[in-house]
């Protein structure tokens, strides 16, 4: 593992258990791109992949990694956590390639059950039209 994608996953722990949404903006790349179950296209919008990625962690607010895999410029992430309001607990994978600059170009989401995902949409899009304004 590369010391960019070392400090990457070193960041993104820290941020994650700090519960950090805002901190969380400063991880994503230029150019991004984000592929998530949620959407059909990928999105590629800086802003927009910041705010869908603050807005998961508050829907999501025990959010947590279970472990970790990585290469010189990917890091695979397993995470769970329960959706607000829910009894639903979501399971997922991140997939991040991992820029120069020790943040991430790119972020394939896995997530089940269907129900989860279904559970998140009308949460998460209300924080992310909050945040886009």
């Amino acid at each position: 593992m590369s010391t960019k994608t070392e400090g990457f996953i070193t960041r993104l722990l820290d941020l994650v258990a700090r519960h950090d949404a805002g901190g969380l903006a400063d991880l994503v790349g230029e150019p991004v791109v984000l592929h998530t179950p949620r959407f059909l296209r990928p999105v590629t919008d800086r802003r927009h992949v910041s705010a869908i990625l603050q807005g998961f962690i508050t829907v999501v607010p025990d959010l947590h990694y279970r472990r970790w895999w990585a290469t010189d410029d990917e890091a695979i992430l397993q995470f769970e956590g329960h959706v607000t309001g829910t009894a639903t607990v979501v399971h997922g994978i991140d997939l991040f390639t991992v820029g120069a600059d020790g943040r991430f170009t790119e972020l394939t989401v896995f997530l089940r059950p269907t129900r989860a995902i279904e559970a998140i949409g009308a949460l998460e899009d209300a924080e992310v039209r909050t945040r886009l304004g």
